[in-house]
């Protein structure tokens, strides 16, 4: 409509500039009429962007510690169940476990447009630094993927807006899509979100080889096999994406907002700050709007989507009455 306007105006001056002096002043007029109703147009355009409405907005949402989480005694858990496992083995279960904080996990990440994280690979790469954990490794994985559960309000939060409300929601997380997929079997994030987003690795050619070369090897079992062919040839989908970066890289959250829609406002939440900020920094040429927000605890989600006017004090009460009696 502005664009139309600006059209017919430009039009009406080139007149203006021929025109006599009888007509003069019933141009001017039509060119003050114009540029009126040309600025009211464009402030009524800008105040739609600025207002947050399912149509116009996505709130995307971390995963490990904002929507869900795993047991606190989980490590524990983990540690004592090894020797459980094979106790024969007690020793070398304990030793690989204690030797863990010399393996850097670090080397995982390479550079950003390359990085590789997840549960899935930081298994494969701690078998790559200790065999000891490479007959474990299934039992690792079900253990933890199994473990977690909703933070108390989130669920229900992100079902009411998507349910009820009907914003569209995504899940965005440097998990790989191998574990996604056994989470998302455990708890069924298709009652919260429409997409997902996975930093799986594409490019990450120094680490991939090195697993792959394990994998090579006659006497590595086949469970080390099996698990990194299934994360080297799972295909993404139309509602899981893989995206070949991490957070907090520039690249992750370009990717994403491009695939969603450069015009789409986009509230994005995650419980590290460094992540918020990633999201921040992210050049906008277009009118929607970015709004970062740093997740605590599901009450404090809640005021943060009041103050953006996605939920209402009033017409969502019954709601947030249940959200706050929990806190």
């Amino acid at each position: 409509m502005a664009a139309i306007l600006l059209i017919i105006l430009t039009k009406l001056n080139d007149t203006y500039q021929n025109t006599d002096k009888q007509k003069e002043n019933l141009v001017k007029i039509i060119r003050i009429l114009l540029l009126t109703l040309c600025t009211i147009t464009l402030s009524i355009t800008a105040l739609e962007n600025t207002i947050f409405t399912p149509k116009n907005t996505i709130i995307a949402t971390d995963l490990d510690d904002t929507l869900i989480k795993h047991p606190y005694y989980q490590k524990i858990y983990l540690l004592l169940g090894g020797i459980w496992q094979n106790p024969l083995n007690s020793y070398n279960w304990l030793t690989a476990i204690f030797n863990i904080k010399n393996y850097h996990i670090d080397a995982l990440q390479g550079k950003e447009e390359s990085a590789t994280t997840g549960l899935t690979f930081q298994c494969l790469f701690y078998a790559c630094q200790d065999e000891t954990f490479i007959p474990y490794i299934p039992w690792i994985r079900e253990t933890i993927e199994n473990s977690y559960y909703y933070i108390e309000g989130t669920k229900e939060i992100y079902h009411y807006l998507k349910n009820t409300k009907g914003y569209t929601i995504v899940i965005t997380t440097n998990g790989d899509r191998v574990s996604y997929d056994a989470i998302h079997k455990a708890l069924n994030f298709d009652i919260v979100a429409q997409q997902a987003f996975v930093a799986h690795p594409k490019n990450n050619d120094p680490i991939l080889d090195i697993l792959k070369k394990v994998a090579q090897k006659n006497t590595t079992p086949p469970e080390y096999k099996q698990l990194l062919n299934q994360a080297l040839t799972v295909q993404p989908s139309n509602i899981i994406h893989h995206v070949p970066s991490a957070k907090p890289y520039q690249k992750y959250f370009e990717y994403i907002i491009d695939t969603l829609g450069q015009e789409k406002n986009i509230i994005f939440i995650d419980d590290k700050q460094k992540n918020i900020d990633g999201f921040n920094n992210v050049p906008n040429n277009s009118n929607a709007q970015r709004h970062g927000i740093l997740f605590t605890n599901a009450q404090k989600l809640a005021n943060e989507l009041i103050k953006l006017g996605i939920l209402s004090e009033t017409e969502d009460k019954t709601l947030l009455n249940k959200i706050y009696k929990r806190g």
